[in-house]
């Protein structure tokens, strides 16, 4: 009688640790898990620095350095970001580039670099000595490095492979990064680098306009 009742006990403690394996295999881990299509674009899956090269970019790691117009007292900065690249693009400028920040460019949702290059804001009229571009930037609520100081500044790489060492870019309150000359040349309807209207992983008929109009 006690052998009986323990044979059903057993088989009872089988049946549940088999449904215990069943649930816990690694079939049904993986059918947990969403897995990007292999056809998803870079953009779709997270990929920043593919989106870049798909685009037609190259991918640029670059430092801040404050003081880059007297290299003997130069101040390397922490927060070093990563930037997509274009030359030579079409309908640009032979020899000129634009850079902005890979995180920016990939985004789907728009951030205040990609507005000022899709939106055009009207340049500042400039009668003084000051440089354009950081008026520019300033204007538009950004900054610069090394902007208000003689020494000057800028997004310093060592690789040679590139038109610029030194990037002048204005940096924005939400953290995206844009080439100074680049928006202020694109404002003025000239293309340099390429055209990123179309590169950007955000695209809109009507992006918002966030800046000021004059």
């Amino acid at each position: 009688m006690h052998l009986d009742r323990l044979v059903r006990c057993l088989a009872a403690a089988g049946i549940v640790l088999a449904a215990l394996v069943s649930f816990a295999s690694p079939s049904f881990a993986a059918d947990a898990t969403p897995v990007a299509s292999p056809g998803a674009s870079p953009a779709a899956t997270g990929d920043a620095a593919g989106y870049c090269v798909q685009v037609g970019g190259i991918v640029r790691e670059r430092t801040p350095v404050l003081g880059t117009n007297a290299p003997s007292t130069e101040i390397t900065l922490g927060g070093a970001r990563a930037f997509c690249e274009f030359t030579r693009g079409e309908g640009s400028d032979d020899d000129s580039w634009i850079a902005i920040d890979l995180d920016s460019l990939a985004s789907p949702e728009p951030t205040l670099a990609v507005l000022a290059y899709l939106t055009k804001p009207p340049v500042p009229e400039n009668t003084g000595s000051a440089n354009p571009a950081s008026i520019y930037c300033a204007h538009l609520g950004g900054s610069e490095i090394g902007a208000q100081t003689g020494a000057g500044g800028g997004w310093v790489t060592t690789d040679k492979d590139t038109p610029i060492d030194v990037l002048e870019a204005c940096v924005f309150g939400d953290g995206s990064i844009i080439d100074s000359w680049g928006i202020t040349y694109h404002a003025a309807g000239v293309v340099r680098g390429a055209d990123l209207t179309g590169k950007f992983a955000y695209q809109s008929a009507n992006p918002p306009f966030v800046f000021p109009k004059k």
